[in-house]
């Protein structure tokens, strides 16, 4: 699925199927830097590296949605299924780019089409504050309290 959006004079091209000859070739020089600027906006330790990702996206544990401008990826999304008893739910795991004001709203109008195709009753995501505010403002997303605590043994 590539959608195609104009943005005041821009254009942007959202792609939530990117073959695996296009990951292949973008991954270092355009899709990595920007898992990796996701991983750095976690809070605490990142839990993954960029290779785990890559492996979650080969496996289809994740699914990744680019967003490109001029051919150039500019922006992603690393989506993943969440199961529970009596629902689904699509998880924004990660989103990271430059100009998100310019390409959130494309992004997510794709995210939530695939969170229909797939069956999702709800979109779910633990972002950063600045993305938090921006998802609650924005898409209507209701905040919740997430709460890590870490656990040594030994």
């Amino acid at each position: 699925m590539t959608t195609q959006v104009g943005e005041v004079g821009t254009n942007y091209s959202v792609n939530a199927q990117l073959t695996l000859d296009d990951l292949r070739e973008s991954w270092e020089t355009s899709v990595a830097p920007l898992v990796d600027a996701a991983l750095a906006s976690v809070p605490g330790a990142p839990q993954e590296t960029r290779e785990d990702v890559l492996d979650k996206i080969l496996t289809g544990n994740y699914r990744l949605i680019t967003i490109s401008r001029k051919d150039q990826i500019i922006a992603i999304v690393v989506l993943a299924m969440h199961v529970y008893p009596k629902s689904k739910a699509l998880y924004m795991v990660y989103m990271a780019g430059e100009h998100m004001l310019s390409w959130v709203n494309p992004a997510m109008n794709a995210v939530e089409r695939i969170a229909k195709d797939v069956g999702a009753t709800r979109l779910e995501s633990v972002s950063p504050p600045a993305i938090a505010k921006l998802l609650r403002k924005r898409f209507d997303f209701k905040e919740r309290l997430f709460l890590t605590k870490d656990l040594n043994h030994g």
